[in-house]
């Protein structure tokens, strides 16, 4: 190789050898040139050297020497001289390897000689036609590290005045320490790639071992310089890197002969990278992007350099990996002595304090909510609402559930508060351990979880997911826990009679044991333990036996696993401990059968932050003389005969079925009304005794015989339960299409495809039927359902997102490769039932999401709006009759969507009338309504109900339902069974009424669902079927002309628009609308209509001078001299009134929030009755005597405590003496911001004495940081805020590892190291999502050490800013401090800049900031003080800063 370096610190010295010879020039360099990235530079100015007078007559500085005596120093400026001082000079002494010279130019600017180390560099004339404080008039890199001068000559003018010579400051610069740190170790489900993965000497292209690479180009090598590297003169030359996984990230070396590359993902250019640095970075994380989890590829190509000399890029590492999946495993069974409440020890359905029949737990506020979702959770917003929870025991242990909603909680014991917990997190974990406290005294305690906000834009809930109690080992020492081996009659099986050392491998010498994965290791630690971070990693225990027990260590790094003993889950354990214990019995099976078994031990995760293993520490068997291996699941119900989901076509059916461990079993199926059951769903009739005896010399067999003929035609489902003397049971459900049966009746109350549903009647609406499918044959569906097909076999997904789940979604007659040819998952069963199969293929038939499964949906519409949407502006109401079936991991749902508005408007609103997740009894329907694409967080909330509450109690998977709902203009209703769901409405989402909806029926499904049921989906075989019975919809018929809405707003001075729909008659007609109006309102257009429209739109206006509330406008067509029926429409005048609410300080210590009437009528107003309502119940009524006109009055609440970091909510309804009232929903915190005693310092440094009585914003929490955070000293922030008569002073210190911001315009900066500032100064006024506001960005140059705040973004044209331009009314510094890590910003806010006159002197405004980070390729992550910045542009995420004295 011709152009190979030789080793590291040989080719930095011989670097340093040259430049010192001269042979590497230094380089003189325009005000554009940059030292190279890294330097650490220092500038040396009037506040470095102060002084004030004559220079020569300073003895105690030593940076200068001065030749003549007439340099100066005062307010003009810090070092100048008269060109008429020929000659005079001043010497700047240094030592570095970098030069810089800043001026003042300005019209009487004088001419220098500018000389390095005595040596002429270049000329500079200072003039110019307006003032420039601080120009960067010479530069001078690639200096020898050493002792250097930089001298200012004295050298003439160019204009014909006096003319002076301005110094406004030296830079000088050295190269950093070498940095050698490696690359941080690969993350959880990470990867890194590097020398010791794939090592390598000399060139690459010629290891042909390797296949992890593709190189293009013969000039990449490897040696001990570099791991892999190539010289930039080889332009072109590239390595290509394989991977799968959904991340990726790129470590480079940068070095002072670094080069530039290109880097392509999936081969598209993302950026060029420039590893040029003043000193060496082993690792320096150069790229770092986000992907669909798939198979990509990232390339490094050589493309040049920005240095004179040789140059190279050097490759250190990529570290590849995949975002771990979600955890949805229940709590840990709990330990001896211990008790676990959760939903089954304490159900609950629907809202908590209305739930007389518990006595668990006392709640605080009315959010708190039980259903499908969750066992017990509340909204954030309800800050302060609580729930305590009374134990006897000495420990406790709190569970519960993070998600990317996750909200903060306070966790208080015993009423003193021990710690917040934010359960946010980037993927679901069900169950995760955020609380434990051992140690306390034996007696009465309690736990009390209390809502504290959240540190995520949007909604967000904290979701409890159990509570264990009871008596914890107190000794903080080593607790030797259980021995096994005291039982002659076991074997044990253990570190004595298998002795271990390195890994574990699957061994034909230990044929007992079997591992999966290569993490299993053996030490003097443990003697069979891995790392948590293997995730799915296992082994398994081969024995013959009739017991088996699993003992393992219990300790602070204690990890999570999986326990299947035959194939099936038995538990999930989590080995954490606050002790160690080094030795637990976890799991222990008396009964079993004897035989051959396997019990196997899975790695599954952990609750716990950092490094954490699972140590098996021993197994313990009965051994049995043979019995050989069972073919059926142990604890398991295993139905031989007839086949799930098989055809009965004879009367007589006999059953048979195993049930190995238990002793016991009864059955029962769906049966019509009689005589002695009158319920019209039917009843649960026995198929057999009561407890029927399972053969105990035959793996519990079990057999009975029922009559087909006495059971509906069609799907039935056969419950069987089992169960032994210990309390374990299993139910099963075997569905069987049942050809024998009844048609007398079918499974529900009457026909009810032929009768008008309750909800309709309820409601006295008037609806036709517009649509019915009652699948008496097979509907035409395609993939898309575009063009003539009826359904689409996918959801229709404006954002191209059709598929969900674990089970590919499939058209009729579709193949998968060679594993499934021609297939539907539809058919029509005896021309009465559609049947939805979801199958298991048992292997993988989809590559790219690596699905095995198939199963069917059904859309109404098609992606191309064909198909059948509701029209919009009339109640409709959908429903659909379901069978569904038993297999745990399903997810069937009949829901609906709004297609795309076609006025452009972006958002769709989705409401599911049914979810439910089946597996086990399920008795749980879900129910929900969402709005999507139209801004932060939206809409996402619901209930559900149980089978047990309405009907017979028939559960999901016993028989048939029917699941409905109706939209009304203001309110949505559910319905199960035809019967209202209490509590299930809510007001109706605009687009569902404006927009229209199409519906869907599917059978979805999910794999880890499925995982946490024993037996899982394939215990009813590899099949699982859903019959729908029918759907239909109904709406009301909008006859003639009929207004899409019954009420408008009318706005003072402004317009009405009403929009008229008509129907087909109505169309054809022309004429006028007459219209009743209310006093000087008049027809601004639409007073007319011509025939062939399907919508007319009258607009209205309205007077300046209008003063009434409210009123009627009527409507009255007239085609032809026929008058049509008059439709009215009420209006509420907007414009009266407006309201201004703040919180401020009050001489108590709280808070008060002031509610501000403004009259903006003529007319004066009395007794204004206002009601406040908060968290937690809070509520106060205050009233606002009187008002005069165009004047204001003021409502005074007072509240004790507001939060800094996150708002709560907050309502008012104000009622008038007229009848008329109004509700305003505000979140409100409680920062604020004392006045300064004077005018704050900003010189990049925060002087403690100035920012008395300020508070501190502390920004150091996950819960606070995005994208990729690594802690406290990889990017922590303290903030401080004041106020005075002309600034808004804000104080940022931040903690960062390495500042780097290289843009050339500070907007630009958010890329980089930066501070983003955004300020609502109408904040009090009314808070709009999205609306107005004002946003800043401040950063340092790492490069030039440029610093400025520039506007990002301005509302408000009256305050005269302009996107990017850099703000002179206001001002900052921004200081980077290199050896102490951090970065400061000091910013003085101009109030000429941030308020309006509108506003001004407003003592409430809106703040909220972000502090963005970068290690040198791009924002990696950022720390956020209230929302609104980062991920989008939002005031209603603001906080509220109170300005106070």
């Amino acid at each position: 190789m011709n152009n190979k370096p030789i080793a590291k610190w040989t080719s930095l010295l011989l670097a340093a050898v040259l430049l010192i010879a001269g042979l590497f020039p230094g380089t003189v360099r325009t005000a554009a040139a940059d030292p190279l990235p890294g330097e650490i530079l220092t500038t040396v100015d009037a506040a470095a050297v102060p002084y004030a007078g004559q220079w020569t007559g300073n003895t105690t500085q030593t940076a200068f020497t001065f030749t003549g005596s007439m340099w100066w120093s005062d307010a003009w400026s810090w070092m100048y001289d008269n060109v008429a001082n020929a000659n005079e000079a001043v010497t700047f002494h240094f030592t570095g390897d970098y030069v810089a010279l800043n001026m003042t130019k300005h019209d009487h600017g004088g001419i220098v000689n500018i000389y390095v180390d005595d040596a002429l560099k270049t000329t500079v004339d200072t003039v110019n036609p307006t003032w420039v404080e601080s120009a960067n008039v010479f530069e001078q890199t690639g200096l020898s590290m050493g002792a250097h001068t930089l001298k200012v000559e004295v050298a003439g003018k160019s204009v014909a005045t006096d003319a002076y010579v301005l110094i406004k400051s030296f830079v000088y610069g050295t190269p950093p320490s070498a940095d050698l740190t490696p690359p941080p170790a690969a993350a959880a489900n990470h990867t890194l790639v590097d020398a010791a993965a794939v090592p390598n000497g000399g060139q690459w292209t010629g290891n042909a071992a390797q296949t992890a690479f593709q190189f293009t180009g013969t000039g990449w090598w490897s040696d001990a310089w570099s791991w892999m590297y190539d010289n930039v003169a080889n332009t072109n030359d590239a390595v290509k890197f394989a991977f799968t996984g959904n991340s990726i990230k790129l470590y480079m070396t940068k070095h002072n002969l670094g080069g530039k590359a290109n880097i392509y993902v999936d081969d598209v250019l993302q950026t060029t990278v420039d590893t040029a640095s003043a000193g060496w970075v082993e690792s320096a994380m150069v790229f770092e992007k986000d992907l669909t989890q798939g198979t990509h590829s990232i390339t490094v190509e050589v493309t040049g350099k920005s240095i004179a000399t040789d140059a190279y890029v050097l490759i250190k590492a990529f570290d590849y990996g995949t975002q771990p999946p979600d955890n949805y495993d229940p709590p840990p069974a709990p330990a001896a002595g211990h008790t676990v409440v959760d939903k089954n020890a304490v159900p609950g359905s629907g809202q908590w304090s209305a739930n007389a029949a518990q006595t668990a737990f006392a709640f605080t506020g009315t959010g708190w909510w039980s259903d499908g979702w969750s066992w017990m959770y509340d909204n954030a917003a309800n800050a302060n609402d609580a729930v305590q929870f009374n134990f006897t025991g000495n420990s406790i242990r709190l569970y519960m559930t993070k998600h990317t909603q996750g909200g903060k909680a306070n966790i208080y014991v015993d009423g003193a508060l021990k710690t917040t917990v934010d359960t946010v997190n980037p993927y679901w974990i069900e169950s995760a351990n955020v609380y434990e406290l051992t140690g306390l005294t034996q007696g009465a305690h309690s736990i009390t979880v209390e809502v504290a906000g959240k540190s995520i834009a949007g909604d967000a809930y904290i979701l409890v997911k159990a509570f264990d109690y009871g008596t914890a080992s107190t000794d903080p020492g080593t607790d030797p826990g259980t021995d096994p081996g005291t039982d002659p009659n076991k074997v044990v099986v253990n570190a004595d009679s298998n002795p271990h050392a390195g890994a574990w491998t699957t061994s034909a010498a230990e044929p007992e044991f079997a591992f999966n994965g290569a993490g299993w290791w053996s030490d003097n630690w443990s003697w069979m333990y891995d790392n948590a971070d293997n995730a799915n990693e296992s082994m398994d225990f081969r024995f013959t036996g009739t017991s088996i027990a699993l003992y393992m260590t219990k300790q602070q790094q204690g990890g999570i696993v999986k326990l299947y003993l035959d194939g099936l889950l038995e538990d999930t354990i989590d080995t954490y401990g606050a002790t160690w214990q080094d030795s637990v019995k976890v799991y222990e099976e008396a009964s079993l059968p004897a035989g051959s078994h396997t019990l196997s031990v899975k790695v599954a995760g952990k609750s716990v932050s950092g490094s954490a293993y699972a140590l098996i520490k021993a197994f313990e068997y009965t051994p049995s003389a043979g019995g050989g291996t069972s073919p059926y699941k142990f604890k398991l119900i295993n139905v031989t005969s007839p086949a799930y989901y098989s055809d009965v076509n004879g009367s007589s059916v006999n059953v048979t079925f195993y049930a190995p461990g238990f002793t016991s079993a009864s059955a029962e199926s769906l049966h019509a009304p009689d005589a002695a059951h009158t319920n019209a769903y039917g009843y649960m009739k026995s198929l057999t005794s009561p407890n029927i005896a399972l053969d105990q010399n035959d793996s519990g067999k079990g057999t009975f015989t029922f009559n087909a003929a006495d059971f509906p035609k069609g799907p039935v489902a056969i419950h069987i339960r089992a169960w032994n003397a210990a309390g374990e049971s299993d139910d099963s459900y075997l569905q069987l299409m049942n050809n024998a049966g009844s048609t007398a009746w079918d499974g529900g109350p009457g026909n009810t495809r032929g009768t008008v549903p309750a909800a309709i009647a309820a409601h006295g609406l008037t609806m036709q039927q517009v649509y019915l499918d009652d699948f008496t044959a097979l509907p035409t569906i395609s993939y898309t359902g575009a063009g003539a097909a009826q359904y689409a076999a996918a959801k229709p997904d404006p954002s191209g997102w059709p598929e969900y789940g674990d089970a590919k979604f499939t058209p009729p007659n579709y193949s998968y490769g060679s594993a499934v040819s021609n297939y539907s998952p539809f058919s029509i069963v005896g021309s009465d039932y559609m049947k939805i199969e979801t199958k298991d293929w048992g292997t993988q038939i989809e590559p790219n999401w690596g699905q095995k499964y198939t199963t069917g949906f059904l859309a109404s519409m098609g992606t191309d709006g064909s198909g059948f949407v509701t029209q919009p502006g009339s109640a409709q109401y959908f429903e659909t009759r379901l069978f569904l079936p038993p297999n745990p991991g399903l997810w069937p749902a009949f829901w609906t969507l709004t297609p795309n508005d076609p006025n452009g408007r972006p958002g769709n609103d989705e409401l599911d009338v049914l979810e439910a997740y089946m597996g086990g009894n399920p008795t749980t329907s879900t129910f929900n309504h969402h709005t999507w694409g139209d801004g932060y967080g939206g809409i996402h909330t619901g209930g559900s109900v149980s089978t047990d509450s309405l009907g017979s109690g028939i559960n999901l998977a016993e028989g048939w339902h029917t699941y409905g709902m109706l939209i009304t203009q203001d309110t949505t209703y559910y319905y199960l069974d035809d019967q209202y769901i209490p509590n299930s409405s809510h007001p109706t989402l605009d687009r569902s009424w404006t927009v229209g909806n199409y519906f869907m029926i599917n059978n979805a499904f999910r794999q880890s669902d499925a995982d946490s049921y024993r037996g899982g989906f394939d215990r009813y075989g590899s099949t699982a079927e859903m019959y729908v019975d029918w759907v239909r919809v109904f709406q009301v018929q909008n006859t003639g002309f009929t207004p899409l809405f019954d009420d408008v707003s009318a706005p003072i001075g402004g317009t009405v628009a009403i929009d008229i729909q008509r129907d087909a008659a109505a169309q054809a007609l022309s004429g006028t609308y007459n219209l009743t109006l209310p006093t000087g309102w008049t027809v601004a257009s639409g007073g007319s209509f011509a025939s062939g429209h399907a919508k007319d739109t009258i607009v209205l206006n309205v007077p300046s001078s209008f003063q009434q509330f409210q009123g009627t406008i009527g409507i009255t067509p007239v085609s032809g001299g026929t008058a049509y029926p008059t439709k009215n429409v009420s209006f509420t005048t907007k414009g009266l009134y407006s309201t201004a609410i703040s919180p401020s300080l009050n001489a108590s210590g709280g808070y008060n929030l002031n509610f501000k009437y403004n009259n903006l009528s003529s007319a004066p107003l009395s007794n204004i009755v206002v009601t406040a309502t908060g968290p937690s119940g809070w509520t106060q009524t205050q009233t606002i005597a009187s008002v005069s006109g165009s004047g204001s009055g003021t409502a005074v609440f007072t509240v004790p405590a507001l939060d800094s970091y996150a708002t709560a909510s907050y309502a008012f309804h104000a009622a008038l003496p007229d009848g008329f009232s109004f509700d305003i929903a505000r979140p409100i915190s409680g920062l604020s911001a004392p006045k300064a005693a004077s005018a704050i310092t900003i010189d990049g440094t925060i002087h403690a004495s100035e920012w008395t009585g300020a508070a501190d914003i502390a920004l150091d929490q996950a819960s606070q940081a995005s994208g990729t955070w690594g802690g406290v000293n990889d990017q922590s922030a303290t903030a401080k805020v004041k106020w005075d008569d002309d600034y808004l002073y804000l104080a940022v210190q931040v903690k960062d590892d390495t500042h780097s911001m290289t843009s050339a315009n500070i907007v630009d900066a958010w890329a980089g190291d930066s501070l983003q500032v955004s300020i609502d100064p109408a904040r009090a006024s009314g808070i709009v999502s999205g609306g107005p506001h004002l946003s800043f960005t401040a950063a340092l140059n790492s490069s030039t050490g440029a610093y400025g705040i520039a506007v990002d973004r301005t509302d408000y044209p009256a305050l005269g800013l302009s996107y990017g331009q850099l703000l002179t009314r206001s001002h900052g510094f921004v200081k980077r401090d290199e050896p102490n890590k951090t970065t400061t910003y000091t910013l003085a806010f101009a109030w000429a800049d941030i308020m309006p006159s509108a506003y001004a002197g407003t003592k409430d405004i809106g703040l909220s900031f972000v502090v963005n980070d970068s290690d040198g390729s791009g924002r990696k992550g950022w720390l956020s003080y209230m929302g609104g910045i980062a991920s989008g542009k939002d005031p209603a995420q603001f906080g509220d800063l109170i300005i106070t004295n």
